[in-house]
């Protein structure tokens, strides 16, 4: 089987969802909406890793920042 990474696209929203949704218990899965502002903000830091149909089959996903810590959520641009 081959896989592909590459950055994110706006269009990957729903699967990018449904991958965290499987992961993640419902009250801790980030939200289609927290991932939209995700993938607005920082899409060169978001990657997703694609099976050979393009379906995808996981992610990664930060910011990267120059300060001393690693800033939460409620901390994005």
């Amino acid at each position: 089987m081959v896989y592909t990474i590459r950055n994110v696209k706006a269009e990957d929203l729903d699967q990018v969802t449904e991958v965290e949704a499987l992961c993640f218990p419902a009250a801790e899965a980030a939200t289609g909406e927290s991932f939209r502002t995700r993938i607005e903000t920082f899409p060169e830091s978001f990657l997703v890793a694609e099976d050979e149909s393009g379906k995808i089959i996981g992610f990664i996903n930060g910011w990267g920042t120059d300060g001393r810590n690693i800033r939460g959520e409620k901390d994005i641009p």
